[in-house]
């Protein structure tokens, strides 16, 4: 699930509908149910775009500012109109999109596809993003206007829309799991640990950052990461307090 790539199709025709308030998350790109629970989520783990990166084969060289062609520039994601007006500045660029519940955000990724030579999607396991990977720009787009966008009027494949349906149902199931958990504790101090360790043990798995298991692990049983864990070189135990059945987060 983690990456897609997008086929290039130079012919990709569209015409913008603006509106005066956002778009609504479609129930054929998120489960209700599960986007009712999510969207009072209080807790995300920490993660950044080496998460994503880690995930690809390829080495990217990013930067702040523009210096070769074979760079990338990481567009943060504030709104669509934002991003859609400043990737057409670089040849290549990495688009960080978040929360992609509504059509126009899936219409403008088949967009990119349509400009760029290459185009990846790769999704985190630990938030609600997906970076959009582009090589080799073709070609420019005209600024839009500052509006919301209510519609690119492009048609998708149903390829796109299910990668997009299952990712959104995983993270957010995946997220509400976590936050369920935070019920568990009655004590402030047990929650901020098990955090703490949580986040370096994310930290460890998504920058393969290979610690050497302690002498004397200091274990303790994190309900988040549903075993016992080492709070100082985070490795994994499976021992008798602990139930093999139960699933990670990983």
């Amino acid at each position: 699930m983690s990456v897609l790539q997008l086929e290039y199709n130079s012919h990709c025709h569209f015409d913008i509908i603006y509106s005066n308030s956002p778009s609504r998350p479609s129930k054929t790109l998120i489960d209700p149910r599960i986007y009712d629970k999510y969207k009072d989520h209080t807790f995300d783990i920490k993660t950044d775009i080496t998460e994503c990166l880690n995930y690809l084969k390829d080495e990217f060289t990013i930067i702040e500012n523009f210096e070769s062609k074979s760079d990338y520039i990481v567009i943060d994601y504030t709104n669509l109109n934002n991003s859609y007006n400043t990737f057409s500045n670089y040849n290549n660029c990495i688009i960080e999109i978040k929360e992609v519940y509504n059509y126009p955000k899936v219409q403008f990724i088949k967009l990119i596809s349509s400009l760029f030579a290459e185009t990846k999607l790769v999704s985190s396991h630990f938030n609600n993003i997906i970076y959009i990977i582009c090589t080799n720009r073709q070609k420019s787009l005209d600024f839009c206007k500052n509006k919301y966008i209510k519609d690119f009027n492009i048609k998708l494949d149903e390829k796109l829309i299910d990668y997009i349906y299952n990712y959104n149902n995983y993270i957010c199931n995946k997220i509400n799991s976590i936050n369920d958990k935070f019920c568990l504790y009655d004590n402030t101090k047990l929650l901020l640990r098990d955090i703490d360790t949580l986040n370096g043990y994310v930290n460890c798995y998504i920058n393969k950052i290979s610690k050497d298991t302690c002498d004397n692990c200091d274990i303790d049983y994190n309900k988040f990461l549903g075993c016992n864990v080492c709070k100082s070189c985070y490795s994994l135990h499976f021992i008798e307090s602990c139930s093999s059945k139960t699933p990670l987060l990983i």
